[in-house]
């Protein structure tokens, strides 16, 4: 039992090395920035053209050893499917509005901390509205991490994984607010035997979107539901694209109603609602057909076509059998009699013996 016990306890620890390396990476990220204030999570200012703030972020190196981490201003911007994200490179309003210590990257110790002031200034003549800017940092000699992964072929590749923490900040110009989310393309297409539908959405608003509610997708001609899945786009900044995919099986022929309805629960007044007929007809068939034929051309080997029953006598009457080449028939003479020679020998040596 013992034993057994081991043995499944090195299969535990052999399976759970596996396990999802963002999983893994997400525990045991070296290095990150916060707000000084320990009662916050990001930073909210109120602040009029002209006017500038101050405060502070704190560096961490979680490690145990010395570490470059870079720390610089960013624009956020909205994710595909919603949200906040950064990127370096980034920063045209952040650099003209956020003013840092050093040049970017800070040497800290092992398991140490350092605080870096910052100041805000909101240049005169900006707009009323809201602004999404913020700080993204890296560890910059910190080897990316290698993920062993594999493709749909099977063949294995090494994908480079760089940790980034970002810390958002969202300033408010008073003043009155805008409604201007809007769909501005939605496109279909196909991939194997799934229908793929692309929403492109941006919000022109001077103020952030947060959207929940549904997306619909009828067959008009049997008014039958083909999918009702709800949609939560969260924080889609002002002034921002972002696209969002919805996956579903081939459907049938015919025209179906794709609508959108969404509603910004942070500014009820503010509301989406998008309908667009779409055709799947002979030409999405004919090009699913197409892809399913070269798939199976490249994954099938095809079987021999059987002889019919009634044709098989003469098939095998007009088949040409080559014969055996007469050196082998010489050779396998010449074989027998030395075999049966030495049995003959062999048997009369055992008679003179007795």
């Amino acid at each position: 039992m013992k034993k057994h016990f081991q043995i499944y306890t090195l299969l535990l620890i052999f399976f759970l090395s596996f396990l999802n390396p963002a999983i893994v990476s997400a525990q045991t990220i070296s290095f990150g920035i916060k707000p000084e204030n320990p009662f916050i999570g990001y930073f909210e200012f109120t602040m009029q053209p002209g006017e500038t703030k101050e405060d502070a972020i704190i560096i961490l190196n979680n490690s145990e050893k010395k570490q470059n981490i870079r720390v610089e201003p960013v624009d956020g911007f909205t994710a595909n499917g919603g949200g906040i994200t950064y990127e370096f490179g980034r920063n045209k309003i952040s650099s003209q509005w956020i003013t840092v210590d050093g040049d970017g990257t800070y040497e800290l110790a092992g398991t140490h901390i350092q605080r870096l002031p910052f100041s805000i200034t909101v240049p005169q003549g900006t707009p009323r509205g809201e602004y999404v800017l913020g700080f993204l940092s890296r560890a910059d000699e910190s080897k990316p991490t290698q993920v062993a992964t594999e493709n749909s072929a099977g063949s294995g590749f090494g994908v480079k994984v760089v940790a980034q923490v970002g810390l958002a900040i969202i300033i408010t110009v008073p003043g009155k607010s805008t409604c201007d989310f809007i769909v501005t393309d939605l496109i279909d297409s196909i991939q194997s035997a799934q229908w793929n539908l692309r929403y492109t959405l941006t919000n022109n608003a001077n103020v952030h979107f947060n959207g929940k509610g549904e997306i619909l997708i009828k067959n008009k001609s049997t008014n039958t539901e083909l999918l009702r899945q709800k949609v939560n786009f969260g924080y889609v900044v002002p002034a921002t694209s972002f696209e969002y995919d919805l996956h579903m099986d081939l459907p049938t022929n015919g025209v179906y109603e794709v609508s959108l309805n969404v509603n910004d629960t942070d500014h009820p007044a503010c509301v989406l609602s998008h309908k667009k007929d779409i055709q799947v007809g002979e030409e999405i068939v004919e090009v699913y057909q197409a892809q399913s034929t070269r798939m199976a051309l490249a994954i099938h080997t095809p079987t021999p076509t059987p002889v019919p029953t009634n044709q098989a006598q003469e098939v095998i009457n007009q088949a040409n059998t080559p014969g055996t080449p007469a050196w082998i028939i010489w050779v396998s003479i010449t074989v027998f009699l030395f075999g049966a020679g030495l049995v003959i020998y062999a048997l009369s040596i055992l008679r003179r013996h007795k």
